[in-house]
């Protein structure tokens, strides 16, 4: 379980990022983040993983009763618990993607995920001997939510993980995260694209000037009313797809 107690998150410079909030949530749950830039998604995101180096925060965070704030926790501990992932991700000297993989396959001694099988599953197995700096930005994206399953973490951070990923490799990695997800595996993501968030999540929060606006299950959260919340000078609709009935907007 990740428990946030009165957590409250400031820019070095005071200004406030994300407004006093607390909530806990299960794992084996996909948890949504969506807002207009500047909300405080990913500056939430990367205080429930521990990413505090450009932030001051108060309150408290736990993750399964480890405290994710303890200055003395190792990164490596804290990854084993929590793992986040960002859009970006440069390796400081040339590596292979095989070796970024193995890398992650250590930080965690206790996974017990089969890097082939991970990299058959993304479709990254062609990739696993070219060198990580030479492939597009989609591809990287890729490796790095198999690098994310190979460490085998309790909890996934994805802050717009998928933003440069095209549309069938997108489908085929929600279906391998929903597997996990239902294995005990819990995931929060952060991502502009309502409809992929749609496909994916179990419950959804609308984020808006630092504020938690809404939250629920994204059945719940998906309306057209609560979407004019967020954008209030603008005309969305949210309809059925004909395909599976989830919720999607068009605009």
């Amino acid at each position: 379980m990740i428990s946030f107690r009165k957590v409250k998150i400031n820019s070095l410079q005071g200004k406030t990022l994300v407004h006093e909030t607390s909530f806990e949530v299960v794992s084996a749950k996909i948890v949504g983040f969506y807002g207009p830039n500047g909300s405080g998604k990913s500056s939430l995101l990367k205080v429930l993983s521990g990413q505090v180096r450009d932030r001051e925060v108060s309150g408290e965070n736990w993750n399964d009763e480890m405290p994710i704030f303890d200055k003395n926790l190792s990164a490596k501990v804290r990854s084993q618990k929590i793992l986040y992932i960002g859009s970006d991700f440069q390796t400081p000297f040339q590596i292979s993607v095989r070796e970024l993989l193995e890398m992650a396959k250590e930080a965690n001694p206790s996974s017990q995920e089969n890097i082939s099988e991970v990299a058959e599953s993304f479709g990254i197995t062609s990739l696993l001997f070219r060198s990580f700096d030479e492939m597009s930005d989609g591809e990287k994206q890729r490796v790095m939510l198999a690098r994310g399953i190979v460490q085998s973490p309790k909890w996934l951070v994805l802050d717009e993980t998928f933003s440069k990923i095209d549309l069938d490799h997108s489908f085929h990695l929600i279906g391998e995260l929903k597997k996990r997800a239902k294995n005990g595996l819990g995931i929060f993501i952060a991502s502009h694209d309502l409809n992929l968030i749609s496909e994916m999540v179990d419950d959804l929060w609308f984020i808006k000037n630092g504020r938690i606006v809404v939250s629920g299950s994204i059945e719940d959260v998906l309306t057209t009313e609560n979407l004019k919340q967020l954008y209030p000078d603008r005309v969305v609709h949210v309809v059925r797809s004909p395909d599976n009935g989830k919720k999607k907007v068009i605009y």
